[in-house]
This record gives C-alpha cells, structure tokens and sequence, in this order.
C-alpha cells in the first residue's frame, strides 16, 4: 500500500485501530476489514521507520536533517543522543530521551489525527464555500489584499499568516457548529443552514477529588472518581453566548472593526471595505465557550498547525480560483447549492466527525 492509501484505511476503521489489539487483526477468523486494519498499520509503520532511520542518520552525519517537527523528535531520541554522547569528552548529563516507539506514537497522531481533522474541516468549509458564494467573495477580499502587499510568489509566506482573518474565521465557524443537523435535517434545507461537526463533539473528563462547581448561583458538588462529558455542541450553539442567530453559519461573527462592533452581514466588494479591512481584528470568544481543540493543560498540541495548515490552503485555492457546485442537467444554481448542503447533513462518527460521501457532489473551479 501507498502511505497515502495505509492512511485511509486506518481512518476509515479507526475505532478498529485503537481498541483492537494488533495481535488479533491477523487472525483467521478476524473480519476482512481487520486483517486490511492490521495490513495498512504494518505499512504505515514501515514508512515511519524508514524515514526516521533516514533522519537519524543524517543527523548523527551532521547534515541538516527535514528542519520540521521529525527532525526535533529525532533530535531527542535514544540513537542520537547516545551517538552524540559518545563523542563528548564532558561528563554524561542525565536527561530525557524519546524511545523509537515514543517518536513513532507522536509521528502517527501528527499524520493521521491532525491531517484527518484538519482535512475534514477543510472539506466542510469547500463544500459552504460553494453553497455561500457571498462568504467566498468576502473571504477573497483579504486574500488579494495580502497578495497585493505580501507579494506571494507561488505559496503563501509563514509571515503572513497573522494577515488571514477572514480565512481563520471561516475555520473557526466550521469547527463551532455541531450535530443537530441530523436530528433537524428539514429544519435545515428551510433555513439554508448548516449545523457542522467539530472533530470532538464531546470531551470527557475525570474528577479524581471531589469538586464543586458553581453555576448560577447555585453549588453543585461532583463526587470523586465521576467520569464528566462536556457537550461541546450545546456550548457551541448556545444563543447566550453566540446571540439568536446561533445556529447560522455566519463567518463575519468572528471578525470585529478597529472600534469593536462586530460586522453584521458581508458586503459587497468596494474600496472602503478593502481600506477597512487591515484594521479587523479576530473577535475572543468568552472563556470557556468555544473549545474544539479542548483547553487548558489538555489543549490540543496541534492546534497551531491545524490553523496554519487550514489557512494555507484556503487561501491558496481561492486566490486564483472560485468554487461552485457542478450543476446537474438543468439544475438551477440555488438548486444546486441546496443539494450541497443536503449532502453536508449525511456525517458519520468514528473517532472524529466527517461527511460521509463527499464525493458524490462534483465541485466546479474556475478562474476568477
């Protein structure tokens, strides 16, 4: 198997992953998609050693090494440090090192949890894009501003990341809208809204001490060793927080003006709004509203790289391009982007959250 085709397997059948020990998947009376688990596990393990033998050993040659994240857990691995350690003439120094399991554990959740929920969130937001061609055009607006000013060459720089508020806006609603399509599918073709999924739809916590929390007023005390599950979906729609239009997919909530009012609706594109647009800033949510990297000590690691990430590619695709639905026979566009989102209510659950058959609805880009 190609890593590119191991990794789809394994997200495919990712709870088989998880809690089936790897001993068991080979079995013969295992189900089919068992022994294809256990088959693309053993190939994604094999390119992991295989480009981490290469890093090591152009570490310990001295060479530069990828200079990426691999390149640092290499770094502090067992090889390396006792390669480096023998050739000091200073005393040993006690200190931590990365076992090739330890590396190998990191390098996987880095691959396939953070490149499959990022990717999700980037297909959820193509596919909005395309039904809200207005959000399209809004988010275009900073794009050729940075382009303009930055002066992109063939990708976007590192530097001017700080410049996308817009395209992180876009991420950011995408991630806060939850589950309640699936039980409103109706309600949301008449509204011509869109309930998305964060990757976690729920974060579970665990009280080993008895805690109280105060809510309202009122004290509640939580007994030791309780197991506490954290519906993110209700915070992230909760009309307290996000006001009456909660359950609408409105990018432009996100983004406040130099004075902090909030903008009210996408504008058409003119010459104020482009002068007004360096002086948008990322609107804070209030603490403890808004956390589908989860938060505190347990934040995600990978939430920096999911936004870089996220916005990169944005922000490539449209700044030369637009996205449509591809219309079927005699299908009105409107019609079209119905379709679109009838589509986006069909998810499935697995360790994440993802639309079930994206590609069952074309897309058209064009040149802008």
């Amino acid at each position: 198997m190609t890593w590119s085709k191991a990794s789809n397997v394994v997200r495919e059948n990712m709870l088989v992953a998880v809690a089936v020990p790897s001993r068991m998947l080979s079995l013969p009376f295992a189900p089919a998609n068992w022994a294809k688990t256990g088959r693309a596990m053993t190939e994604l393990r094999r390119y992991m050693e295989d480009i981490l033998e290469k890093e090591r050993r152009h570490l310990v040659q001295g060479l530069a090494g990828c200079g990426n994240l691999l390149s640092s857990l290499t770094r502090s691995s067992e090889g390396v440090k006792g390669f480096q350690a023998s050739k000091s003439t200073d005393p040993p120094v006690k200190s931590s090192t990365l076992s090739t399991a330890d590396i190998l554990g990191d390098i996987y959740v880095f691959s396939l949890a953070g490149h499959e929920t990022t990717g999700n969130a980037l297909t959820f937001a193509i596919f909005l894009l395309a039904a809200h061609p207005e959000v399209q055009s809004w988010v275009q607006e900073e794009i050729d501003l940075a382009h303009k000013e930055g002066g992109w060459c063939s990708e976007p720089q590192y530097s001017l990341f700080p410049r996308f508020q817009r395209c992180l806006a876009v991420m950011l609603t995408v991630a806060l809208f939850a589950a309640i399509a699936l039980s409103f599918v109706d309600w949301c073709y008449q509204l011509e809204t869109l309930r998305l999924f964060p990757s976690v739809i729920a974060v579970p916590k665990y009280t080993h001490n008895e805690q109280t929390l105060n809510i309202n007023g009122r004290l509640h005390a939580i007994p030791p060793k309780t197991t506490v599950i954290l519906n993110i979906t209700a915070i992230h729609t909760h009309p307290q927080y996000w006001g009456e239009d909660s359950l609408i997919w409105r990018p432009s909530r996100w983004i406040e003006s130099n004075a902090g009012e909030k903008q009210a609706s996408f504008t058409p594109r003119d010459e104020t709004r482009v002068a007004l647009l360096e002086k948008e800033t990322l609107r804070e949510p209030e603490p403890g509203t808004f956390f589908p990297w989860s938060s505190g000590s347990r934040v995600c690691p990978g939430m920096r790289y999911s936004k870089v990430e996220f916005v990169a590619v944005l922000s490539t695709l449209l700044r030369q391009h637009r996205v449509e639905p591809a219309s079927l026979g005699g299908e009105s566009k409107e019609a079209a982007q119905r379709r679109v989102l009838g589509r986006l209510a069909d998810c499935r659950f697995a360790m994440t959250l993802y639309m079930a058959d994206p590609n069952s609805v074309a897309m058209h880009w064009s040149l802008r």
